[in-house]
């Protein structure tokens, strides 16, 4: 729809051309030692005659931890041995993250130092076997762990894991789940294997589901869309009572009173115990709310079906009038983006509390305004790129075609930004 009013603008861009490069030089390495002025006392430093890597409790092949950890280490022999190469050393050992314990010992020999590396490499864990997952599946448990194949093994963290996989099972619906994580270690190869045993115990059954409040659906209308009713009817661990999922039911329900019309609808639910059968009974408390009727006037450059995506009080519910201000917003926003920037929406409301079902009717009525409607783009300034170089990188452009050319600040806003980052560009520099 064209808008029945419209503003005319007139924008002009002016540069200032203006041009910086940070040049950031590094460098890392050794050089060879000179003898100047400057660096005479390195002389006095002690020569490095050998440096030793000894293993303790290793598990595979010595050689292939050996060449790892002499790969890691900085210092060479022949070299004069300055303390910051030797903690450069310590450090990388440490973030390779494969030695448990990092020792650093010296002697004194007729040829120079003789440094001594004593290192105790982690194991791995090489495998986690889970017994007595189902009803679960393992992939289940392994998700809530936080040690995984390949991880580095450390034992304190096993009865974490412990108390991890017992809040997966009660999340399930069983009441005090027994886990036990252990490890082994491998003879072959010295790393560990991880075995869980899980005894999941008793658990609850549904005995009664009563929803009370309801009065627009029935009792089995709304049943029927609950997990928790519908897997009641399986048989054993399968129709265990899931709390969890209760608790989505609930959810679900009021998106579908609200998707009804019905967005001030509340649930709630109340839990009643047997321990003696095992077994507990729900009471699902309902608030319906009056139903809301819509009403739109005054919007002529947006259809209602369009504006109605933006009632989002149907969608997300529309306690204590939230939904009704957002939905408000939504729309504001909708039109700004089209270049109506004075834009206004009132309500007009009336509540019949006396009809069946009590309804809330709403009118929502546009006053639109005139549209900002860009007339020209002026660029001023610009040395380096030439106008249409830069308005190509332009969303704010002038009516033409597939081009409505309005005009709305938050856009202008961006492409300036975008103007700065061209010219911040280190591309610059091939143009001069």
């Amino acid at each position: 729809m064209r808008p029945k009013q419209q503003r005319h603008l007139q924008i002009r861009l002016s540069l200032t051309s203006w041009l910086s490069v940070f040049f950031l030089a590094a460098s890392f390495g050794y050089a060879p030692a000179e003898q100047t002025g400057s660096d005479a006392a390195s002389v006095s430093l002690p020569v490095v005659a050998e440096i030793a890597v000894e293993l303790l409790d290793f598990p595979g092949d010595e050689a292939t931890w050996v060449e790892m950890a002499r790969n890691l280490i900085g210092l060479r022999e022949g070299d004069r041995f300055p303390a910051d190469r030797l903690q450069a050393s310590i450090q990388a050992l440490k973030k390779c993250n494969r030695f448990q314990k990092i020792d650093v010992d010296s002697t004194e020999a007729k040829e120079g130092v003789i440094v001594v590396f004593r290192l105790t490499p982690f194991r791995l864990i090489k495998d986690i076997k889970i017994d007595g997952a189902f009803p679960l599946f393992e992939r289940e448990v392994l998700n809530v762990m936080t040690v995984y194949i390949g991880d580095v093994y450390v034992e304190e963290k096993l009865p974490q894991q412990e108390a991890l996989i017992a809040d997966l099972f009660q999340k399930q619906g069983f009441i005090a789940p027994e886990i036990n994580v252990t490890a082994t270690s491998d003879p072959e190869d010295s790393h560990f294997i991880i075995h869980v045993e899980i005894e999941k115990g008793p658990y609850y059954t549904l005995e009664r589901l009563d929803i009370q409040g309801n009065q627009v659906f029935s009792d089995t209308r709304l049943k029927v869309k609950m997990r928790t009713w519908y897997m009641w009817h399986f048989p054993r661990s399968a129709g265990r009572f899931i709390e969890g999922d209760l608790k989505k039911d609930v959810t679900k329900l009021e998106h579908y009173y609200w998707e009804k019309g019905y967005a001030d609808a509340e649930m709630d639910y109340r839990l009643e115990r047997n321990p003696e059968q095992m077994g507990i009974s729900v009471l699902v408390t309902v608030d319906e709310g009056p139903v809301y009727e819509i009403e739109l006037a005054g919007n002529d450059r947006f259809w209602d079906r369009t504006l109605e995506k933006d009632l989002v009080l149907f969608k997300g519910g529309n306690k204590h009038d939230l939904g009704l201000r957002k939905s408000i917003r939504k729309m504001k926003k909708r039109y700004r983006s089209a270049g109506y920037l004075d834009a206004k929406v009132n309500i007009e409301e009336k509540t019949d509390l006396n009809k069946e079902p009590r309804t809330r009717r709403l009118r929502f009525i546009f006053d639109e305004g005139p549209c900002s409607i860009v007339d020209s783009i002026q660029i001023t300034g610009n040395t380096v790129f030439d106008d249409k170089k830069i308005q190509k990188q332009l969303l704010t452009r002038v009516p033409g075609f597939l081009e409505e050319g309005v005009f709305v600040p938050e856009t202008l806003d961006d492409d300036l930004n975008v103007i700065q980052s061209l010219y911040r560009s280190p591309a610059i520099w091939l143009l001069k």
